[in-house]
């Protein structure tokens, strides 16, 4: 690795041949005249799902999906801002210091690529008007690392996050890795809210802190103080999630977001699963190509519709001046009723996410009585308390499901004919690479393919092995979704036909994913992988169990893999909490630490790549049914409705704006 943030960054999605049109109402700013008319002017955003708590929209403690990205990125910036090079059609993010620069200016790496050492960006403060500085970096990962969801994700991936002064923050990685700028371009953790925003408080010299940090200005005990926070992830954390002081956090019940992005959300502007209203913030930091205050827009309402008719719906009738939709039953009606107010990522420069079932490998809970616990059952129930289905433990089960399911029918029935990948095949997926991209193993990946006759044969030997009975699971779907409904309903004939029984259990979106996260279940639709990096996989495969989890002052533990080979737990001590599947293979674990560790692009990164997905195919904690296809789709009479640009105001950014939009740049005509 060069430069300073990540040199010559290759797409996922490599050889994709047609470049990202992103029509003639986008890339597009407004007359002075436009700019006054918009300031009074209200855009009206339809979504699918919503955040479940206010100081769930912040990147330190919330679960963000797709439609929580589009509300958060409103509120807040992202620290680095992932390009895009149309002329290549592929992700860039970074060549030197400054490419891509959003309120980080650098990512400098180590040798090994372990320290990274940040520039913050002057002049930038919250909505509240306190300043911006590397001290809320720190706050903010403290409060993630105390966070019961956010902080065992990151915890094996991090070990410190300290500053030098108010404009330089570091971060110290558990591992070499070679692509951490895009995860602050590109996950939650790029989000820094205001301390007040955050569920719990400061433990550690809080009067210090608060001072400083609304001041701006530090002292050396100051700076002692806050690198205090956060050193050692979460066995020294200092942010007690029951404090009630209010001193520096936002107490047992959180505050209302307070980010640095475009818009602001007050106490009273947001009623869960019923909407929300944004409105301008006057004080933003950045500037259009031609030095005007972004945002143009003075007010978004959101309105959440988990049904992507109803979306369509409202859109046709008015009632909406733009949805994010990913239902291909739709896409092509709005490609053809709105035409240039219409995008769709089919051909982007990333790997798309991919939509499946996933397993509960284990048939385990992990999470009871306020800690991490392996041996709690707790999947199968409607109420996620019960003990899990044996048959889902099984990989015979789960290959049969795989074999039985057309992937042709699925996506003709589903996805209206919106293959995976932009593929005709009914096998067109079988791994989380698209086919073009280098990651892609060479021969395919041995994903199991389409055979009822097949699938019934390991049907019939799981059941010689279980007594003769039927194997049975349920599967969790989200309420009020017709796209689901259809789904569930051809998935449950399928495997009808090769001898499984599967039921569905529906409930709303945030309750579902809460399920998924604390592993209640024994089979969920979900979307998880893609990104521009293959590198934030990673995450979702950190694949030990642990003997016990070191965290909030336990003694430390170690963590084993399926074949009993221990790895300390000094750096891997949360052992794959958001490893949902739960699915745990060593071997892929190393591909996995290799992949991380090498540069992007380089044949040692490439073939560690390939054979995670090999493992996956063979494994199959997921069955995979298509790739999420991201629409955006406006009124006529509105510009930039999917478009975003880098901290300059000019350089063409790809996140935010094709699969999430902070809107900033959007305006009405």
């Amino acid at each position: 690795m060069s430069g300073t943030i990540v040199d010559s960054l290759l797409a996922s999605v490599a050889g994709a041949s047609v470049p990202v049109d992103f029509g003639k109402n986008n890339g597009v700013r407004p007359t002075s005249a436009q700019v006054t008319a918009n300031r009074s002017k209200t855009l009206r955003l339809v979504l699918g799902s919503d955040v479940s708590t206010m100081n769930g929209f912040s990147g330190s403690q919330g679960k963000l999906g797709g439609d929580g990205f589009n509300m958060a990125h409103m509120v807040f910036d992202s620290l680095m801002i992932t390009g895009y090079d149309k002329a290549k059609n592929v992700a860039a993010n970074g060549g030197n210091s400054t490419s891509l620069p959003n309120l980080l200016l650098s990512a400098t790496p180590s040798a090994n690529n372990t320290v990274w050492t940040c520039t913050v960006r002057s002049g930038v403060t919250f909505s509240n008007g306190k300043p911006f500085t590397a001290a809320n970096i720190v706050v903010a990962m403290a409060a993630a690392f105390a966070d019961q969801t956010v902080g065992f994700a990151i915890n094996p991936l991090l070990n410190s996050v300290t500053m030098t002064d108010s404009h330089t923050v570091v971060y110290t990685t558990a591992l070499p890795w070679a692509t951490f700028p895009i995860v602050l371009a590109d996950s939650q953790i790029g989000f820094i809210a205001y301390p007040s925003t955050f569920l719990g408080d400061i433990a550690v010299s809080p009067t210090l802190i608060k001072s400083e940090l609304d001041s701006g200005n530090f002292t050396a005990a100051g700076i002692n103080a806050i690198n205090t926070l956060c050193p050692n992830g979460m066995a020294s954390h200092g942010w007690s999630p029951g404090a009630t002081s209010k001193i520096v956090g936002g107490g047992a019940t959180g505050g209302y977001p307070i980010g640095t992005g475009p818009f602001t959300l007050g106490s009273g502007d947001w009623t869960n699963n019923a909407g929300a209203t944004f409105k301008r913030n006057s004080n933003y930091w950045k500037l259009d190509a031609d030095g005007i205050r972004l945002p143009y827009v003075g007010t978004i309402t959101t309105k959440i519709q988990p049904d992507t008719k109803q979306q369509y719906d409202y859109l046709t009738a008015k009632s909406a001046d733009v949805i994010y939709n990913t239902d291909g039953n739709y896409m092509t009606k709005m490609a053809s009723a709105f035409k240039s107010n219409f995008y769709v990522d089919t051909n982007a420069p990333y790997s798309h996410t991919v939509s499946c079932l996933m397993f509960n490998t284990l048939g385990e809970s992990f999470y009871a009585g306020g800690k991490a616990n392996w041996g709690v059952t707790g999947a199968g129930s409607a109420n996620g308390s019960d003990a899990g289905s044996a048959a889902v433990k099984d990989v015979r089960i789960r290959k049969a499901v795989a074999m039985a399911i057309n992937l042709k029918t699925f996506s003709s029935t589903v996805n209206k004919g919106l293959y995976p990948w932009g593929g005709t095949s009914a096998n067109a997926i079988d791994g989380v690479f698209n086919p073009k991209s280098p990651y892609y193993p060479a021969g395919g990946t041995g994903y199991p393919k389409y055979s009822t006759t097949g699938a019934k044969a390991l049907v019939a030997a799981w059941k010689k092995d279980n007594s003769n009975k039927t194997p049975t699971f349920t599967i969790n779907c989200i309420q009020g979704s017709s796209q689901q409904t259809t789904a569930f309903n051809l998935i449950q004939a399928a495997c009808k036909a090769v001898g499984i029984t599967v039921t569905a259990i529906k409930i709303d979106s945030a309750t579902l994913i809460s399920r998924a996260i604390y592993k209640q279940y024994d089979c969920t639709f979900w979307s998880q992988f893609g990104g521009v990096s293959p590198s934030e996989l990673f995450v979702w495969m950190m694949n030990l169990k642990a003997v016990s989890v070191k965290g909030n002052g336990d003694a430390a533990a170690n963590c084993v893999d399926s074949s009993g080979h221990a790895f300390p737990a000094s750096q891997y001590d949360t052992c794959g909490f958001v490893n949902f599947a739960q699915h745990i293979n060593g071997t892929q674990m190393n591909y996995m630490v290799a992949g991380l560790a090498n540069n992007q692009g380089s044949t040692a990164e490439r073939e560690a790549f390939k054979n995670v997905d090999k493992i996956l195919a063979a494994d199959v904690p997921y069955v995979y049914l298509g790739t999420y296809t991201n629409a955006f789709a406006s009124q006529t009479n509105v510009r930039n409705f999917a478009y975003a640009t880098a901290g300059d105001g000019t350089t063409k950014a790809l996140y935010p704006n094709e699969t999430v939009n902070k809107f900033s740049e959007t305006f009405l005509v």
